[in-house]
């Protein structure tokens, strides 16, 4: 067995010049005005204002966090599902707006950004540098452009439960929610939220417009692109600064200040930097392996096939008494051929299948969360269809998707004006496109004409009708940044497996959409990256780990002895089974995993139904749509 050592854990998955500027014309008002980025004080990343309150500082400087935290931080709760912690957490946690460079690269350039980072000591009352103090924990969930310390926040319970002798570390990221530089490609949050809820009109979709759909889809990005580089681009801009070498960066910083502040040596297990990423973290958590392998602890990995079928093996996996997921697929079923066979050579007819397919697709994100919800919309449609059919609706009025209400956006300009409508957790924009987009080179398209678009959607599509649509937005989402507007400083791809101070646990889910765990040959993507590395699979429908909470408690288990003896599982590959849901069952207390082994089907025997009060459980709720 390892001895007790740290762990880094990575859950898979412009500016115009400053001077000598010549007059110009009046801007068309439908153009953002470039900004001047010259100091940290200019902006947060994306309008946030939970750091407006807090002193910008090169050395640890600590403030009392926002009330905000208060509304923020849940915990399970028997008849409600979850509740919200107790108020003293918002006394132990402490905020710092960290001042880092720029330009990681360039000493001469004197600008810099501020970074919001949230400190909370261990949950087990141990004081950081003592014996029994396990070190810093780091944790980005993803986006990128979410708000993570809001994120962090909110799931701060398991994470406690996981590590209780950790300090956590939440920072949002550079270019997201309240750390700089600004990446709002528009001159206010209401510009781009017009932008973004309008984005798609009169644009339709592939699934039955074919090249025209491809075009006119092509031309929105390539559009955006253009947009983007007018107003954070060009040689003094941000967009240049906002790759993944200057997060990691950034968070190499943040560590060594945290260390000098509590007199931790970084030569120590105990300074080693310990990173959970979820999603694109995960890419965070690679580019910090191979920059500074020898500065991390232990590191965890958490990284499509036909993804939509699996709502259906959720339901199924509740057992006989569930019908639900035949009619959950034949109500599918029965409104997509609908709409193919009577499809109509319209705009608005594709945007309708388009906008059935997404609903689809956003369910995938969290099913623990949302299933719910969509089996009743999708019953709902189902109703529908049986009205057409009977004469009873017309057909222009099936499956109806409101558009983005420009009325009531103005009114809300009017009355709240540039900023006041932004919550601390508000949304995120377009931060994850541009984001991303300085760090790509390839977008998945070797031919970026109509026909070559519609071509690379043509192969999607026979992976995976309901995500087709996403996977090629995403790679169209890049094709207007130039060169001149990517990421400074490139992050190699190593030569060799890297190798790391301790060996590698990655954890995933079965079913991920949005970042597969295994080729197609079913082999898990990271353990190639590395000289020894593991993988833990959670059978499971969603986007992370992270959407599978609450956690089996022998998938809780193992993950906890890694983290907090460092035991690794005796074999390379290994599984374990969830049942996804958690408001159903609850079993006896686990019994102790020998060897590490992943219990078998057989032992979730012990599982039984609970009906909590006041709460409907799954079953229940199934049966009534039987």
């Amino acid at each position: 067995m390892l001895p007790p050592l740290r762990f880094f854990f990575l859950l898979m998955h412009g500016v115009l010049l400053f001077s000598n500027v010549l007059p110009v014309l009046a801007p068309d008002p439908g153009t953002p005005r470039a900004f001047s980025y010259e100091t940290s004080d200019t902006t947060s990343g994306h309008g946030n204002v939970l750091f407006n309150h807090v002193t910008a500082s090169e050395a640890v400087s600590f403030e009392t966090c926002s009330d905000q935290i208060n509304m923020m931080v849940y915990a399970p709760n028997e008849s409600k599902g979850r509740r919200l912690a107790s108020p003293k957490l918002k006394k132990n946690c402490q905020c710092w707006y960290s001042v880092q460079p720029l330009d990681h690269l360039d000493a001469s350039d004197r600008r810099t950004i501020n970074v919001a980072v949230a400190v909370i000591p261990p949950f087990s009352g141990i004081v950081e540098g003592s014996a029994s103090w396990m070190g810093f924990f780091y944790f980005d969930f993803g986006g990128p452009g979410a708000i993570s310390i809001v994120d962090g926040w909110s799931n701060l319970f398991w994470i406690q439960r996981l590590m209780p002798n950790f300090t956590i570390v939440f920072r949002d990221a550079r270019g997201a929610g309240a750390s700089g530089p600004q990446s709002n490609c528009f001159a206010s949050m209401w510009e781009e939220r017009l932008h973004k809820g309008t984005m798609t009109e009169g644009v339709g979709s592939m699934l039955t417009g074919g090249t025209e759909a491809a075009e006119r889809l092509k031309a929105k990005w390539v559009a955006f692109a253009e947009t983007c580089t007018k107003r954070l681009g060009g040689k003094n801009g941000v967009l240049r600064h906002l790759g993944l070498a200057a997060h990691a960066r950034d968070l190499l910083n943040i560590h060594t200040a945290l260390c000098r502040h509590y007199n931790v040596d970084l030569d120590t297990d105990a300074g080693r930097l310990n990173f959970w990423g979820v999603s694109w973290g995960g890419s965070l958590g690679h580019a910090l392996a191979a920059m500074a392998p020898e500065s991390l602890g232990r590191l965890v990995l958490d990284y499509v096939d036909a993804a939509f079928a699996s709502l259906g093996h959720m339901c199924d996996d509740a057992g006989a008494a569930c019908k639900l997921a035949n009619r959950f697929k034949d109500t599918y079923t029965d409104v997509w051929n609908y709409l193919f066979f009577n499809y109509q050579p319209t705009v608005e007819a594709q945007y309708r299948v388009l906008s059935f397919v997404r609903l689809g697709h956003a369910v995938l994100y969290n099913p623990n969360l949302q299933l719910r919800k969509y089996i009743d919309q999708l019953l709902s449609f189902g109703e529908q269809l049986k009205q057409v059919r009977d004469g009873l609706l017309h057909p222009k009025n099936f499956l109806s998707f409101s558009t983005f209400d420009k009325k009531d956006h103005a009114s809300q300009v009017a009355s709240k004006g540039e900023t006041d409508w932004m919550l601390p957790n508000g949304e995120i924009g377009y931060a994850s496109q541009v984001i991303k987009c300085v760090d790509t080179d390839r977008f998945g398209l070797e031919d970026v004409s109509a026909a070559g678009i519609e071509s690379a959607f043509a192969k999607a599509y026979e992976i995976s009708k309901i995500g087709s649509d996403n996977q090629v937005a995403s790679w169209l989402s890049c094709l207007g940044f130039s060169s001149a507007d990517k990421a400074k400083e490139k992050i190699p791809a190593p030569t060799s497996p890297v190798r790391t101070r301790f060996p590698v646990l990655i954890t995933g889910l079965k079913r991920d959409p949005i970042a597969p765990q295994r080729s197609a040959k079913g082999e898990p993507y990271g353990i190639r990256h590395y000289e020894r590395a593991f993988y833990l699979e959670i059978d499971f429908t969603g986007h992370g780990v992270a959407s599978a909470i609450p956690w089996d408690s022998r998938y809780e288990e193992v993950l906890g002895r890694y983290i907090q003896k460092g035991v690794v599982p005796n074999e390379e590959v290994c599984k374990t089974l969830a049942n996804p849901f958690h408001e159903l069952f609850e079993r006896a207390e686990p019994s102790t995993i020998q060897n590490e082994r992943m219990p078998d089907r057989t032992s979730w025997a012990a599982w039984y139904l609970r009906y909590s009060a006041g709460q409907k459980s799954w079953l229940r709720y199934c049966a009534d749509h039987c």
